[in-house]
């Protein structure tokens, strides 16, 4: 595997998927697996809230991806460590 693909920062992807009858449908991608397809009208529900639970769900997607990392690193120095 090249390097410098592998040390590419993954990038949060928003897609609109559509619009139908004012009501907008959009598709969050923040990795390789997490995704989440949302739909909103902007002229009746409140946007400010919709971007917060948005920050909301991908902060939890770092952080336990933060945390499987440590569990991780610590496995692997236990078990050099029994050798």
């Amino acid at each position: 595997m090249d390097k410098s693909k592998s040390r590419r920062k993954k990038l949060v992807k928003l897609q609109i998927l559509g619009t139908e009858n004012e009501v907008v449908e959009c598709l969050l991608e923040s990795g390789k697996h997490s995704s989440v397809v949302f739909k909103f009208s902007p002229d009746v529900d409140n946007t400010d809230d919709i971007a917060d639970s948005l920050v909301c769900r991908l902060v939890h997607v770092c952080i336990a991806g933060l945390l499987l990392c440590a569990l991780l690193f610590k496995y692997s120095i236990a078990k050099q460590n029994r050798k």
